[in-house]
């Protein structure tokens, strides 16, 4: 078994740059697959095992996106009960395109959201004057 990743162009998303206003972006979706190669009349075939996770391009410098990636992957690696060095390859290889999250990366990214959510309430707050 081998890992897969395929690649889908999105096209006409927008996205808002701060003094700019909405930007028309092309984005890329990255899906990964667990495929096995078999013969089928004689010629090779790829038999996708299971579908393991998604990332968008644009995602990739979210924590808390990227863990969540992870924990899907581990979920299906579990319920398919792949261990040992079989596990440790496929997780080397999707660790290469989909680093895992460090624990200072997301304790900064929960510090982060922390201090903006206050600074919403705070916004709120006043608004309702």
């Amino acid at each position: 078994m081998y890992v897969r990743w395929k690649r889908y162009a999105r096209k006409g998303e927008k996205r808002y740059e701060r003094g700019v206003g909405f930007v028309a972006e092309g984005r890329t979706l990255w899906t990964v697959v667990l495929v096995e190669s078999q013969r089928i009349g004689g010629k090779p075939r790829q038999r996708v095992v299971r579908y393991l996770g998604a990332m968008s391009d644009h995602q990739l410098c979210y924590p808390a996106r990227r863990l969540d990636f992870w924990r899907s992957v581990e979920r299906h690696l579990d319920d398919l009960g792949i261990t040992g060095d079989d596990r440790g390859r496929i997780e080397a290889r999707l660790a290469g395109v989909v680093p895992r999250p460090t624990a200072d990366e997301l304790a900064s990214s929960a510090a982060e959201v922390g201090r903006l959510n206050h600074e919403i309430a705070v916004m709120k707050a006043g608004a309702g004057r």
